[in-house]
């Protein structure tokens, strides 16, 4: 990533980092936050510094959530919901979560 560089040009993992520098930068407390694969493109040996900046706005008091497969995320997370088999409709701002295996 390059200063200057297009928003249009960045990889999903980069504009969700991007998202997250937004948060550190600004006072945000009681806030639900949801980042979509964050790890997407960043190397293995970055992924601590970016746990430290989850834990921050954690510590500020605020519930991050990750959809996430890396692995190494999903060891520190407090806990993890599988959608496996799962239908995920959203409606009225509520979530419907209906099993698709039983269908």
């Amino acid at each position: 990533m390059t200063l200057g560089q297009s928003l249009d040009t960045l990889s999903g993992g980069e504009t969700q980092r991007v998202k997250l520098s937004r948060y550190l930068t600004e006072d945000v407390t009681e806030k639900t936050i949801i980042f979509d694969e964050p790890t997407t493109g960043l190397h293995e040996d970055d992924l601590p510094i970016l746990i430290e900046c989850f834990n921050h706005l954690i510590d500020e008091g605020n519930t991050v959530i990750l959809i996430e497969h890396n692995l190494t995320m999903m060891t520190e997370a407090d806990g993890l919901l599988t959608l496996d088999h799962l239908l995920v409709n959203m409606e009225d701002n509520y979530c419907m979560l209906e099993n698709l295996k039983d269908s």
